[in-house]
């Protein structure tokens, strides 16, 4: 792969990722949704929920789909030679910046500082929690974010 290849998978699909997270983290709060798994300070849920787990799941499918997809896109269609490790670590870049997009302008930004009316955020959901939660965040995205690009590089060179 070229680094011209690299750089474009991870800026297009970097910037559309993050379109489409906003997205639905605007359905998750509007819905009301984000409280099947999320407590009213924006925390997990201790005791989950069967719907809240299935939300959480439904949401890790998607993002294994999406970057399976985006292989297939800019990648397998243009002819590239895929090779495991280099597409894990492609497909984890891009997780780490989809993770770095939520943590600073969805969570700390958008939550914690903007707090926009459409969001209907609850009170109980402020600035002090959202440092809470991004704190939790560095701690379990990391090896979340293994985990999808290991698994979204292997469905990517078991399916093309």
């Amino acid at each position: 792969m070229s680094a011209t290849l690299i750089l474009n998978y991870l800026l297009t699909w970097g910037l559309l990722g993050s379109a489409a997270f906003s997205l639905i983290v605007v359905y998750l709060f509007r819905s009301g949704r984000v409280y099947d798994a999320r407590t009213r300070e924006g925390h997990l849920k201790e005791d989950m929920p069967r719907k809240g787990m299935l939300n959480i799941l439904s949401f890790l499918v998607l993002v294994i789909a999406f970057i399976t997809a985006t292989n297939y896109l800019s990648l397998v269609s243009l002819g590239a030679t895929l090779a495991f490790w280099p597409l894990f670590s492609l497909n984890l870049a891009l997780m780490l910046i989809l993770v770095i997009f939520d943590t600073l302008v969805i969570d700390w930004w958008m939550i914690g500082l903007w707090r926009p009316a459409f969001l209907q955020l609850p009170n109980e959901m402020d600035r002090q929690q959202m440092k809470v939660h991004i704190r939790r965040t560095l701690v379990v995205a990391p090896p979340i974010c293994l985990l999808i690009a290991l698994l979204s590089a292997g469905v990517t060179i078991l399916l093309f």
